[in-house]
C-alpha cells in the first residue's frame, strides 16, 4: 500500500459521511453562516450614519484581497460600524468593492477575468470615507497597477487607426520613393530615351 492511500480512502469516506453532496454545498452553507455571524454582530452594533440619515457604506459589499492596512478584520469591523456589508469568500454577485493594497502581476490578471469590472481600491477609501462621514468617489482610490494600466493601454480603435496611418505613411513613403527613383533614372527622364540614339 503506498504511502498516504490511507488517508485518502478515509477522507472519501469521512465526506460520504457528511450532510455535504460536493464541495460547493458546503461553501453555500459556509457562507451563509458566516454572513449570519455578520448580520447579528452588525445588528447589536450601533450603526454610524452619514449626513442623509443612511448608514455610511449603505449598498457596500466589500472583498479584501490580501494583505492590507488597516488589516481585514479592521476593515469588517468598518463595515459593522458603518453599515456595509464584508464577504469573506468572492462571489461577484454579492460584492460591490474588491479592497487591495498591492498585487502581484499575475493575480491582477485573474482579478480583472473574475471581478467583472469590480471596483479594485487600497483600503484608504474606506478610511478616508470615514473621515470625511461621506462615501467618497472611489476612482482616486483604484490600484496604482490596474489605474497606469487602464490609462496606458491603448483602445481598440486607436490601434486601427494607427495601423492605418502607418500603411498610409507606408504607402506615401513608397510612393515618394518610386517617383525619385524615376526622376532619377536616366532611361525615364522627360519621357524619351536619352545617350546614345538607337536606330
Amino acid at each position: 500500500m503506498a504511502w498516504g492511500a490511507n488517508s485518502r480512502s478515509s477522507s472519501r469516506s469521512s465526506f460520504r459521511n457528511s450532510p455535504f453532496s460536493d464541495f460547493g454545498s458546503y461553501m453555500v452553507v459556509k457562507n451563509r453562516k458566516l454572513q449570519e455571524q455578520f448580520n447579528a454582530e452588525a445588528s447589536s452594533s450601533s450603526n454610524s450614519c452619514s449626513n442623509s440619515g443612511k448608514p455610511l457604506f449603505h449598498g457596500v459589499s466589500i472583498f479584501v484581497d490580501g494583505f492590507t492596512v488597516p488589516s481585514s478584520q479592521e476593515l469588517r469591523g468598518y463595515m459593522l460600524k458603518f453599515g456595509g456589508r464584508f464577504v469573506n469568500y468572492f462571489s461577484r454577485h454579492r460584492v460591490t468593492h474588491i479592497i487591495c493594497s498591492n498585487l502581484p502581476d499575475s493575480k491582477i490578471k485573474n482579478l480583472r477575468s473574475f471581478s467583472g469590472g469590480l471596483p479594485v481600491v487600497k483600503p484608504t477609501w474606506v478610511l478616508d470615507s470615514v473621515a470625511a462621514n461621506k462615501l467618497l468617489n472611489w476612482v482616486p482610490y483604484q490600484l496604482d497597477q490596474l489605474a497606469s494600466e487602464t490609462h496606458n493601454q491603448p483602445t481598440l480603435s486607436a490601434f486601427f487607426a494607427l495601423k492605418s496611418c502607418a500603411v498610409s505613411v507606408d504607402a506615401a513613403t513608397r510612393l515618394t520613393d518610386q517617383m525619385k527613383s524615376e526622376a532619377e533614372d536616366p532611361l525615364l527622364k522627360g519621357g524619351t530615351i536619352k545617350g546614345d540614339n538607337l536606330s
